[in-house]
Order: structure tokens, then C-alpha cells, then sequence
């Protein structure tokens, strides 16, 4: 597992290749009508800027609306989730249930992320890090 991501907590915890904590960035998730759905996905896609920017482009009609980086996610099961890491435009809702499912980050922290992980990385998606899904507790102060 390479990325923890709490929903309730607004946290997303990076991990080495060898399960060492790298660091916690804070996130933002879905709202209540277009959740972020817990479950374990997989990095099915890297966007660097172009990509991301034309994705913003095509989708949203804002070349700036999913920020410095994008990260495309699938099921583990290999099904398409409709989920992605992505950065921001709007940094001050970070912290909040505002997206349409995604889980926004600053966009330094979303280079981070792309930077350190590849295609095929496991991401869990739990709703506190008392999952009953993670095993073992994890304690992060």
C-alpha cells in the first residue's frame, strides 16, 4: 500500500515502498450527493500538466480545475471508479466535503504524490484510519 486516505480525517498518508511513513498532506472529498467511496483502488494513470490542463479543458470548461496533477483511479478489481487525486484551484476548501467524488490536494502536495507513485500503486480509501480494513491499528500523531 503506498496511499491511506482517511475521508472523515481530510488526510492522505504517504508511504514508502517499504511502508515507511513519507508524509500526510491534508485533502478535500466528495460532499454528501457525490461521495468519495471507500474501497481499495489502484493508480491506473499519471496526467502530467498538459494532460491535466486539457482534461480540465474538456471536462469543466477550465484548463486550471483539477490543478498541477492528476492521478486516474480504478478499482482494484480493474472496473473504472470515477475517482481521482488531483491538485487545486481553490486551496482554501481543503479540509471540506466539496468535490464530486475526487480527493483534491495543494499543488505541491499533488506533485508529491505523482512524483512518487507509478501505475498500478494500491491506494486505500477508508473512513478513519481505524478501518477495520487497514489490520494493524495504525497510530499517526
Amino acid at each position: 500500500m503506498r496511499v491511506v486516505i482517511a475521508l472523515r480525517e481530510h488526510r492522505t498518508f504517504l508511504f514508502d515502498p517499504l511502508g515507511q511513513l513519507v508524509d500526510i498532506f491534508p485533502n478535500a472529498v466528495g460532499t454528501a450527493s457525490t461521495p468519495t467511496h471507500a474501497g481499495l483502488k489502484v493508480v491506473r494513470a499519471k496526467l502530467d500538466q498538459v494532460a491535466t490542463e486539457d482534461a480540465g479543458a474538456r471536462l469543466w470548461n477550465d484548463r486550471h480545475v483539477f490543478g498541477a496533477r492528476l492521478l486516474d483511479l480504478s478499482w482494484a478489481d480493474g472496473h473504472r471508479s470515477g475517482e481521482e487525486l488531483h491538485g487545486t484551484s481553490a486551496p482554501a476548501l481543503l479540509g471540506g466535503d466539496v468535490s464530486h467524488g475526487c480527493i483534491r490536494h495543494a499543488n505541491e502536495d499533488i506533485l508529491v504524490l505523482h512524483d512518487a507513485l507509478a501505475v498500478g500503486d494500491r491506494i486505500a480509501v477508508v473512513e478513519t484510519l481505524q478501518d477495520p480494513h487497514l489490520g494493524v491499528p495504525v497510530t499517526v500523531g
